[in-house]
């Protein structure tokens, strides 16, 4: 047995958000890109995942989808700049105060 002490060396944050912060038309967007192999994003009963991606050329550019809606844009921008870099939308999680909350 080795003696090599096993550690933890990246570790990143994850802001849990309601699914109430997603319009309905970026909820089908999303579901529509966890099923069509998106490597950012993963689709369960209860929401999404998205992984923000970090890079050194444009950490904005590789999290966003053009139809995504300013809503959607603004909640990733946020959490970016808070420093998560995974998003759990999930239906059990609080709402973002000062965004808006959609009924669907």
């Amino acid at each position: 047995m080795s003696t090599t002490t096993k550690r933890i060396t990246e570790s990143y944050t994850c802001a849990a958000i309601s699914t109430g912060n997603l319009t309905e038309e970026d909820a089908l967007l999303l579901k529509h890109l966890a099923n069509t192999g998106s490597q950012q994003i993963l689709q369960r009963e209860s929401g999404f995942f998205i992984k923000l991606i970090e890079t050194d050329d444009s950490a904005e550019s590789c999290n966003l989808h053009p139809q995504y809606s300013p809503s959607l844009l603004g909640i990733i921008d946020f959490v970016y700049m808070a420093g998560a870099r995974m998003i759990e939308f999930d239906k059990d999680a609080k709402a973002i105060e000062g965004f808006p909350v959609f009924e669907w």
